[in-house]
């Protein structure tokens, strides 16, 4: 039976040991992690498989993909320790496998800015930059561009990141073709705005020419008018003029009887004066022979 001491260091070795697994640190963007990482997606080394339990082939396409460098095949991950001390080590090394199938990590990767091996604080994140090997090509997921780059802790803690070359993962790509369609409906929105700017000004060409035929118009109508005015004018003073003439020869007619009329009337006056004359003379020579 054990005694109450060994008792108490079994308790006590326990209990440190529990500590010890529940101290954490890992690298994102995970495979197989949607949102934010947390200690609870952490995994301890598994010997043969460099990404723990996650299931590489449901997960590497939907995972988030960090882009490697096209020239030095550099990419940048971020360190996250949920633990202090050496337990919440972020310094790490990494191993690649260019088929993306979890299986061939063959290659080792340069980490060029390593984590902390002892952390300060309970929780805590530092940026870790590593490259592929030199002639690395990535032939994993759909796309046929992702490799996996396997990390591990100097604690012994382990998980995998989705590495793309050249175009990007599926969730990256997608995010560009929503992009894409968001610049071409404003492309479209643009070419109609445009369309229907061009359609307003010449409606407004249209109405100044409207205007400027209205104003022609009405300057020839008038023009053209007051040809036809001063041309009736013309005709009025000419018929005027006849009238005129026409007038004045009624009066010359007029005058000319009035000269003639005295003449008319002296006429019978005379003749009367002779009968007047003769009747006297008749008389007389009548008595004389009666007499």
């Amino acid at each position: 039976m054990l005694s109450a001491k060994m008792l108490s260091t079994v308790v006590l070795m326990a209990l440190s040991m529990t500590a010890r697994v529940s101290a954490h640190g890992g690298v994102s963007p995970a495979l197989g992690v949607t949102g934010t990482f947390t200690k609870a997606d952490v995994q301890r080394v598994v010997a043969g498989s460099d990404c723990g339990k996650t299931n590489v082939a449901a997960t590497i396409d939907s995972s988030t993909a960090v882009p490697a460098d096209p020239t030095t095949g550099s990419f940048s991950v971020t360190g996250n320790s949920f633990d202090p001390g050496a337990d919440g080590s972020l310094s790490v090394s990494a191993l690649v496998d260019p088929t993306g199938t979890g299986k061939s990590f063959t290659g080792t990767v340069d980490v060029t800015t390593n984590g902390n091996a002892v952390q300060t604080a309970s929780t805590s994140t530092q940026p870790i930059v590593a490259a592929l090997p030199a002639g690395t090509k990535c032939t994993g997921g759909a796309a046929g561009n992702l490799c996996l780059v396997a990390f591990k802790t100097t604690a012994g803690f382990q998980n995998c990141v989705v590495v793309s070359q050249g175009a990007a993962s599926n969730a990256t790509a997608a995010a560009g073709t929503a992009a894409a369609g968001t610049a071409a409906a404003g492309t479209d929105a643009a070419a109609a705005g445009a369309a229907g700017a061009a359609g307003a000004v010449k409606k407004v060409k249209g109405a100044k020419g409207a205007k400027k035929g209205a104003k022609k118009g009405a300057k020839k109508g008038a023009k053209k008018g007051g040809k036809k005015a001063a041309a009736a004018a013309a005709a009025a003073t000419d018929t005027a003029a006849a009238a005129a003439d026409t007038a004045a020869a009624a009066a010359d007619t007029a005058a000319a009887a009035a000269d003639t009329a005295p003449a008319a009337a002296a006429t019978p006056a005379a003749a009367a004066s002779k009968r007047a004359v003769g009747s006297r003379a008749a008389r007389a020579a009548r008595a004389g022979v009666f007499a």
